[in-house]
């Protein structure tokens, strides 16, 4: 039989070019079908303009998100592609939160299907944009210091990125000169902006000094030279000027000796102070100043081990103006109608200041609560819940004035802005104008009203209220809320408090009684408490993880499911063997107790035996007492008494000890009584047991201690006759050692 030819290579070509155009045409089709899906306006608001590589992204829908939060990313792209978490905040809100950063300098594009989110309500795909910043870096000037052991040199210093910065992109990009093996640990903040290094072991050479070069290959580049000193060199190293708090930093070969009299020893024209950290010495202008000072340095400083400098050192001190800036200050937010609408803010080198101001409208402020709070770093959805009602210019002084490039703290009439802030809240937003020096606007957005990374310093939630709120949970179905009066500090009654979930439905109401005082009941989660009174309004947010820290205090102790509460204690805190034992038993119970309720004591050695056994049926008040009995030759130890009432027990440990007085009265006499000669020091040491028993063999150890004094004399109190070079240090010294005689 003829085998049949197998098909050559264009006859495979042939067969396997129809599937191929046919499985290209569905490819074209999907492709332009979703290509051609209708753009859709379901995004109200959006995070847009200059947002950091880590920070959320939030996006608010006209309808409301019905999507299942495990399906939510698939609602949601980046262009380009990023690994992003999404959540649901409300009812109409999505957070985006990137896993890993994004790209910086990098524009993206978000895209939602707006028919997955609201379950078919919408059809379409609403887009939004947002950019991230160049990454940029700053550099603080090194410091070069001699290690614990005095051996070696350590140089440490930081650099400071605009915005995340990944640990191994900063570390991968510093290169060391001068060392055969660089040591080098860092230290990266959290939110990965501040990258400290610490350079270990860097040798000293007993011959020459030598240098030692940085290469920070990062934008912008940088490179710092450090000269290591020779072995034992005791020299001025440099000098620097630090900004914040402003000083002139001048650091030294060897560690400085404490406690010299620097002011005598530095010539600087204004009044300073001066500390002392290691190498470094810090002068500290008393006043604010710019321009350039003459500093000199006498060669009268000293090292730790007294060692001088063999020449003054002299050099110009450029003292800058400081950076302009503006923000508010206090934490508080809320006005009490005896502040006189007024709120204070701080501003440098601003010639003018611009005030925004969002009214939250009465009916939106469970809906701003929903995603804000009074202090947040960023508000969100505020174009849905506020109306900017007023956008002013604070004139600060005039540009030739010279306190502008001061820190001045200016008071902001709120009466003027803010006519009906009852029952509203407002959202100030302040903004430098004018500035006396350049300032860098790259991160200016106008949704932040400025540069987005000094918002949360530079706006404020603020309502007028005269009600002070306290919401206290033990972790049960009720919450108790204090109220009070802020301008009087008395409770306030009669306000009406209701708590509210997260879906603005209120679940529970009562109103707070003369002591302040009412007690909410809801087995729902609340998220939102409010106290209203007179037409005053305040909140407080209940969700979890928003209580005050209590890990400071110690609130320990046990919950009674019974509803009783006892506590047992006794006259003193430690009894002998042989004492008699008087415990007090006190109980209190959510409902009355009959005076006649039995409280019965059972009494437990430190071996575990019941030694003693009582009950008592009658109290006052539901105070119990109890006497109880040990003999001399019962055990020393902890001891247990257990209270059985009703249902509930209640313990209480009771320490019997041997006690021995251990307590002596010493008399000493030195010299004459009035003066001691030191090269011949005698004196006289008795020392009895306060039963009158002397303390034989007992040990004496007698220690002095020495400072320096000023020298003085008669009718020249004006004079100083003390060498200002010359510094003694307060010691203490070992005189006599030994031990007691028989007497």
């Amino acid at each position: 039989m003829r085998t049949p030819p197998y098909p050559t290579q264009s006859y495979l070509k042939k067969r396997t070019m129809k599937p191929f155009r046919a499985a290209l045409f569905a490819l074209i089709v999907l492709l332009s079908a979703a290509c051609s899906r209708p753009a859709s306006d379901i995004v109200e608001s959006s995070t847009n303009g200059l947002s950091g590589v880590r920070m959320p992204v939030q996006v608010t829908l006209r309808e409301g998100v019905e999507l299942a939060e495990d399906d939510l990313e698939d609602a949601v792209s980046f262009t380009p592609s990023a690994d992003v978490e999404v959540s649901r905040l409300g009812v109409r809100t999505l957070r985006i939160v990137p896993k890993s950063p994004l790209k910086s300098d990098t524009r993206y594009k978000v895209a939602l299907d707006a028919s997955k989110l609201t379950g078919g309500k919408a059809k379409g795909v609403a887009e939004f944009e947002f950019s991230t910043p160049k990454l940029r870096f700053s550099y603080n000037p090194c410091w070069l210091q001699q290690s614990d052991d005095l051996k070696y040199y350590v140089l440490v210093g930081e650099t400071v990125s605009s915005d995340y910065a990944a640990d191994d992109y900063v570390e991968q990009r510093l290169k060391i000169k001068g060392l055969l093996k660089p040591e080098v640990t860092w230290t990266h903040s959290e939110d990965g902006t501040v990258h400290k290094y610490r350079v270990e072991n860097i040798p000293t050479r007993s011959d020459e000094s030598y240098k030692l070069t940085l290469d920070f290959d990062l934008d912008p580049k940088r490179n710092v030279e450090m000269e290591v000193p020779r072995k034992g060199e005791y020299i001025v190293l440099d000098h620097t000027v630090q900004t914040e708090p402003l000083a002139v930093v001048v650091t030294f070969s060897e560690p400085l000796k404490p406690n010299q009299d620097f002011r005598n020893l530095i010539r600087f024209d204004p009044k300073f102070r001066t500390s002392v950290d290691r190498n470094r010495l810090y002068i500290y202008p008393e006043t604010q100043l710019t321009g350039n000072y003459e500093v000199e340095i006498s060669r009268e400083v000293q090292n730790k081990a007294g060692r001088r400098l063999d020449e003054s050192y002299t050099f110009t001190a450029a003292l800058p103006s400081q950076a302009p800036a503006i923000r508010f200050t206090g934490k508080g937010s809320i006005l009490p109608s005896s502040n006189r609408m007024s709120l204070l803010f701080e501003s440098v080198n601003f010639a003018r200041a611009r005030v925004r101001v969002r009214k939250i409208f009465a009916n939106n402020l469970l809906q701003f609560f929903q995603q804000n709070y009074y202090d947040d770093q960023y508000y969100s959805s505020m174009d849905y819940v506020s109306r900017v009602v007023r956008d002013t210019t604070i004139d600060l002084g005039a540009r030739s004035s010279t306190r502008l490039d001061q820190s001045n703290t200016y008071s902001l009439d709120l009466s003027r802005l803010i006519t009906d802030s009852r029952k509203s809240m407002y959202l100030l937003e302040i903004r430098g104008v004018d500035p006396l020096t350049p300032v860098d606007d790259e991160y200016d957005n106008d949704y932040y009203f400025g540069d987005y990374r000094t918002y949360k310093e530079r706006s404020k939630v603020v309502v007028q209220s005269d009600i002070g709120l306290i919401c206290k949970s033990s972790g049960s179905d009720q919450y108790v809320v204090y109220t009070t009066d802020l301008v009087s500090a008395r409770p306030k009654g009669g306000c009406k408090v209701r708590t509210y979930d997260r879906q603005n439905q209120m679940l529970a109401e009562a109103s707070t009684d003369s002591e302040g005082r009412a007690v909410l009941r809801t087995k729902d989660e609340p998220y939102i408490v409010t106290a209203e009174a007179g037409g005053d309004v305040t909140f407080v947010k209940v969700e979890p993880g928003t209580a005050l820290s209590l890990s400071n205090f110690d609130v320990g102790g046990t919950a009674n499911p019974k509803g009783i509460k006892g506590y047992i204690f006794g006259e003193r805190g430690v009894w002998r063997p042989g004492d008699d034992i008087h415990l007090t038993f006190i109980v209190t119970s959510d409902n009355p107790l009959p005076e006649s309720h039995p409280a019965s004591l059972e009494f437990f050695n430190p071996n575990g035996q019941l030694v003693q056994s009582l009950v008592n049926n009658s109290s006052s008040d539901g105070i119990y007492t109890f006497s109880l009995g040990t003999t001399p030759a019962s055990p020393t130890g902890l001891w247990r008494a257990k209270i059985t009432f009703g249902g509930a027990q209640f313990e209480k440990s009771v320490r019997v000890d041997a006690i021995k007085p251990n307590r002596m009265k010493i008399e000493l006499k030195l010299g004459d009584g009035q003066l001691v000669d030191a090269a011949h020091f005698t004196g006289s040491l008795t020392a009895r047991w306060l039963h009158g028993t002397p303390a034989a063999d007992a040990k004496a150890v007698l220690q002095a201690q020495l400072s320096q004094i000023a020298t003085r004399f008669k009718g020249y109190e004006g004079y100083s006759f003390d060498d200002a070079s010359k510094y003694f240090g307060t010691e203490e010294r070992e005189i006599v050692t030994g031990s007691l005689n028989v007497r």
